[in-house]
């Protein structure tokens, strides 16, 4: 894919584009322990961009099963798959995500086949760190940590995160600690949990953005996966080892 006239922005400078949009459509919500209304930027961009979004889109099996959204540059349109419907949490994402390819590329010339549309697939959208070989790869990192800060603004899920640690009577709020105990490990989890339903966003999501906000203060180490496996299996299941499967997925 051939792009032109792509802007390589930061990290701060995309989080400063999702603020100034938050300022003008919900600037109370900057700083609230709450979800963002995005349904609230919806309604903005429509009235003052005229931008059209189709929530009931269905993708054609050609262009490949899992797909979940696009952007179509001609049209001003941003399509959501209509499976997303019942997926809150998937849903919110990726709108942001497609949000932000107008809002960070609507001006950029996609040359080729396919040069008036952006199509994004599950392996994209919310898919943590990706390599930035290609103007593509750019691209859809940008998109992605602009839905990010748009649904996790700095000060919103700082806010977040101390509501959930009072929830969960952890004393040490604004920051969470995480080795190999099996406290810490609980209240990690259930912390990830509880602001994974307060701002609607996955677990995934939740975790990426405390770990880029530098949040997390993570001292495991692989060494101690096997001790960490030992301790799960006594304070937990209390069952031999041999009879537990372990994922990495959440």
């Amino acid at each position: 894919m051939n792009i032109s006239g792509l802007e390589k922005l930061s990290k701060f400078q995309i989080t400063q584009r999702a603020v100034e949009l938050l300022e003008k459509v919900c600037p109370n919500y900057l700083d609230r322990p709450t979800a963002i209304p995005i349904m609230k930027v919806v309604e903005y961009l429509r009235a003052n961009y005229n931008i059209s979004f189709d929530f009931q889109a269905k993708f054609p099996l050609s262009a490949g099963s899992n797909l979940l959204g696009a952007y179509v540059f001609s049209k001003k349109l941003i399509l959501i798959d209509s499976e997303l419907a019942s997926n809150e949490k998937r849903f919110n994402f990726t709108l942001a995500h497609e949000i932000g390819h107008w809002l960070l590329h609507r001006n950029v010339k996609i040359l080729g086949n396919r040069s008036d549309i952006i199509t994004d697939d599950s392996t994209i959208i919310g898919n943590g760190p990706r390599k930035l070989h290609t103007d593509y790869d750019w691209m859809e990192w940008q998109a992605n940590y602009l839905a990010s800060s748009l649904l996790m603004p700095p000060n919103l899920i700082k806010a977040s995160l101390i509501k959930i640690q009072a929830k969960n009577g952890i004393s040490k709020q604004g920051i969470i600690f995480l080795d190999i105990q099996y406290g810490n490990i609980k209240d990690y989890n259930n912390i990830i949990i509880g602001l994974s339903d307060l701002l609607a966003v996955s677990k995934q999501a939740i975790e990426f953005r405390l770990r880029d906000l530098g949040l997390i203060i993570d001292q495991r180490s692989p060494f101690h996966i096997s001790k960490f496996i030992d301790i799960y299996l006594k304070e937990v299941l209390r069952m031999p080892s041999n009879v537990i499967a372990f994922s990495n997925s959440m």
